[in-house]
């Protein structure tokens, strides 16, 4: 458990970072790669991250639900 909250913590932090930082590294990329590389690879990026979110949408759903169930089951006993 521990470790997971560290890597949540790290990714938290990560994230912040990365939005507070993000045009200068934006300008970066641009002027090294070429924009329009750098908006294909983003708009594939945000593709895949919905579809990861949608997936753990559900499997939190079904997890909850899992979870609920068994503490029901428990209480009837």
């Amino acid at each position: 458990m521990k470790g997971l909250f560290r890597f949540a913590l790290t990714l938290l932090i990560g994230a912040i970072l990365g939005y507070i930082f993000h045009n200068p590294i934006d300008t970066k990329l641009k002027a090294k790669f070429g924009a329009d590389k750098v908006e294909t690879v983003r708009a594939k990026a945000e593709e895949k991250l919905t579809e990861v979110g949608e997936k753990g949408a559900v499997v939190g759903k079904a997890a909850f639900e899992a979870g609920k169930e068994a503490l029901d089951s428990t209480s009837k006993e």
